[in-house]
């Protein structure tokens, strides 16, 4: 049996050796914690054992008895949930397309890809509070040019935001549409849930090539709401809008990848 000392009273630098000498891992059987042993003296200095990487660090969280770098890694369910929360806004456009003959449907399909996009960007929620960047990289487009998502702070704000605002904009387009008897409204919703999976493509963006090619997504999906009047004052809007967006891009963006 090994006589430990606890953290608090080592003080994590004052042990009586080196670093270099603690490389033996025991099992304290009194406190069940896995505890560094001077291989010279045997003295020991109280840690714990990561249950992911084997490595005698701190937990970084006691529920899931992982260290800091191994709770920063990505479970394979919340690389899935980044792949979900862009392609339900994608295939809610489809969705949306192809029950255009049924008002009713439609509407139905719209809101409730919304719901679920806000409900997977809240799943996502959790693991970056407790200090994760989850990642998924789809594939290689060229020799190091990735088209690559990470979840991070600022890109989760900005997802929960564009995502969150998705349903009362849905619900009030639904009856100001109808209010009003608008034409081309599953054109209009189709962009819209379009813009949505475009800016969240944005918002998970690990580098500079996904994110223009999703502000392009964006830039294209968002005209047909400029100009959905249809009138010349609408289309002349547009071409305004199309190109300050797409020179602008162009000029910082593309040249910077």
């Amino acid at each position: 049996m090994v006589q430990t000392q606890s953290l608090e009273t080592s003080g994590l630098g004052e042990a009586p050796h080196d670093a270099d000498h603690y490389r033996l891992m025991r099992l304290d059987h009194d406190s069940g914690m896995w505890v560094k042993v001077c291989f010279e003296c045997e003295t020991a200095r109280a840690t714990r054992w990561c249950e992911q990487c084997e490595d005698p660090k701190l937990y970084f969280d006691e529920e899931q008895q992982r260290c800091r770098d191994c709770a920063k890694s990505t479970p394979g369910g919340v690389v899935i949930v980044i792949g979900v929360a862009l392609l339900l806004p994608l295939c809610g456009a489809v969705g949306i397309g192809l029950a255009g003959r049924w008002p009713n449907l439609r509407e139905a399909i719209t809101l409730s890809a919304a719901v679920a996009t806000f409900g997977a960007v809240l799943v996502l929620l959790e693991g970056v509070l407790e200090g994760a960047q989850p990642e998924l990289a789809v594939f290689e487009v060229l020799p190091g040019v990735l088209l690559a998502f990470r979840v991070e702070p600022l890109g989760m704000l900005y997802a929960l935001v564009a995502s969150g605002l998705w349903i009362p904009t849905a619900l009030y387009s639904i009856g100001y549409c109808r209010a009003h008897g608008e034409e081309n409204q599953t054109r209009f919703f189709a962009c819209f849930a379009l813009a949505i999976f475009a800016a969240l493509g944005i918002a998970f963006a690990k580098n500079l090539f996904t994110l223009f090619l999703f502000y392009e997504v964006l830039t294209l999906s968002t005209y047909p709401l400029v100009t959905h009047y249809g009138n010349d004052e609408a289309k002349r809007a547009g071409r305004i809008y199309l190109g300050i967006l797409i020179s602008t891009s162009v000029a910082f963006l593309l040249l910077a990848i």
